[in-house]
Formats: C-alpha cells, sequence, structure tokens
C-alpha cells in the first residue's frame, strides 16, 4: 500500500503578525538556486515596480553554495540575481536576507510570496505563507493546485502565454491590494498541521502493529521521503512497487 502525505507546518511558529508588513512587499522564500528560477521573478517585480513606485521585494534565503565552494558548472546563482537587480536599478528596492533560521519571522514582512520554479513537490514555502495568513502567487507547479484549490492562491501558467509574466505582476498587484486573510491559514490548520501530520503518523504506526503480531523483515514499515514533482519519481515508485506485498509505503510529498 502507498499513502501519500502532504507536507506540514508548525502553525504555531508560522503565524500571522499584523503589522508587520508595509503593503507593498513581494517575497520568495527559499534557497537561490537556478531551479527556483528566481530571475523570472525579478523580471516580474521589474513589472510591478513600474506600476506601483511603492514596491519592494524581500528574498528571504540564501545562495545555495553559500558558505561552500561551487563546481565550474555550477555558478553562484546569488551572483547572478543580485547583477540582474543592478542592471535593473532596483538596488534600493531589492532586500535579500541570505540564509536565515528565522523565516516565520520574515514571511509576514511580505504582503504576497511568489513562486516561479521550474519544477516543485508541494512547495513548503507556500505552506508556510498560507499559514501566516500571506496570499500567494505562483507558476503552475507541483500539487499547488490542490493546494490552493481555487481560492487559496493565484496559479498563472506560464505556457499559456509568452506574457505570462504580466499576468503574474497583475496578480500580484491584485493579491497585494486584497491585503492578508485567515482563510488560507484555517486551510492549513484543517488539513496541512504539525499536529495533522503527527496524529496520522500515530494512526498509521498503530494499525500497523495491530495487524503484524509477527514482524520480520518483509513487514517492516518503508518510509521513503521523496519529491514527487521531481523527474526521478516515477524510477522511485517503480522501485517501491517492487517492494513485498506486505510492506506500507509512505510517501512525503
Amino acid at each position: 500500500k502507498v499513502s501519500v502525505w502532504n507536507n506540514y507546518v508548525d502553525t504555531d511558529r508560522f503565524a500571522p503578525q499584523p503589522g508587520k508588513s508595509a503593503g507593498h512587499t513581494v517575497g520568495f522564500v527559499g534557497r537561490i538556486a537556478r531551479v527556483k528560477r528566481i530571475p523570472d521573478l525579478i523580471d516580474i517585480f521589474r513589472i510591478v515596480s513600474s506600476m506601483d513606485s511603492k514596491a519592494r521585494m524581500l528574498i528571504v534565503g540564501g545562495d545555495q553554495f553559500e558558505g561552500g565552494s561551487c563546481s565550474d558548472t555550477w555558478m553562484h546563482e546569488g551572483a547572478i540575481v543580485r547583477s540582474l537587480v543592478e542592471e535593473y536599478n532596483l538596488d534600493d528596492k531589492v532586500e535579500i536576507t541570505g540564509i536565515v533560521d528565522d523565516p516565520e519571522n520574515h514571511i509576514p514582512r511580505c504582503d504576497v510570496v511568489c513562486l516561479t520554479s521550474e519544477f516543485e513537490g508541494f512547495p513548503l514555502s507556500m505552506l508556510e505563507a498560507m499559514s501566516c495568513g500571506v496570499p500567494c502567487v505562483s507558476v503552475d507547479v507541483g500539487n499547488l493546485r490542490s493546494l490552493f484549490d481555487g481560492k487559496h492562491g493565484e496559479i498563472i501558467d506560464r505556457d499559456e502565454s509568452p506574457f505570462w509574466k504580466e499576468k503574474f505582476a497583475q496578480s500580484i498587484l491584485t493579491s497585494m491590494k486584497g491585503g492578508k486573510s485567515n482563510r488560507s491559514r484555517a486551510e492549513v490548520e484543517k488539513r496541512h498541521s504539525l499536529k495533522r501530520f503527527t496524529d496520522r503518523a500515530k494512526e498509521f504506526i498503530s494499525g500497523h502493529m495491530e495487524s503484524h503480531v509477527e514482524v520480520d523483515l518483509s513487514d517492516e514499515v518503508t518510509v521513503f521521503v521523496s519529491t514527487i514533482g521531481s523527474p526521478d519519481f516515477p524510477y522511485c515508485l517503480d522501485h517501491l512497487e517492487k517492494q513485498t506485498a506486505k510492506t506500507k509505503v509512505v510517501v512525503v510529498e
């Protein structure tokens, strides 16, 4: 049996902080890596900035090679992002925090959190933003259609139109004007909270132990953590299907 469990978020840690945002802040939360396509988001923010002179951008995260070495194949993505910010004369409007250990104190500074990744599974940054009551705008990636469910965030299909960045920018402006809401937080508390996840885990383990009086290697619980949005997932799933029928597998998106 394969059970798919979505990501969870600690809703006590990621909570609304009223009055912390300025009303015009576009946010990104995550590592600065090529797969995140942050240069696309800088392009989009440039459009937003041209339409809202008070707009600011907050990038919460650091270069994926920060504190380590970088191979010749992978240039420092952070340097590329900073170069683009300088080229567009956005230095005074874009803040890059670097790696932080308290994203819960930065997300509430944002009035909308965005995602332009090449691929994702079940993006934790979107869950964290929703838990903080911050609106979300993203490209159509990973399992976000299920998470947003048509009412908890805006999705832009970048394959639908060559003007997708303009549409994305407009959605950002609309979302910021709409303000923050506790509706999305309530959805996270109901379906994706840490408590919901741990309760389900306890039920799973309890049910497994009750159904197997004699436990051997073929009966063990196998926990497989993967990203369904990644290209190697079909291979991983094929491997899982070769396990003994008595083995239960948990896939955490």
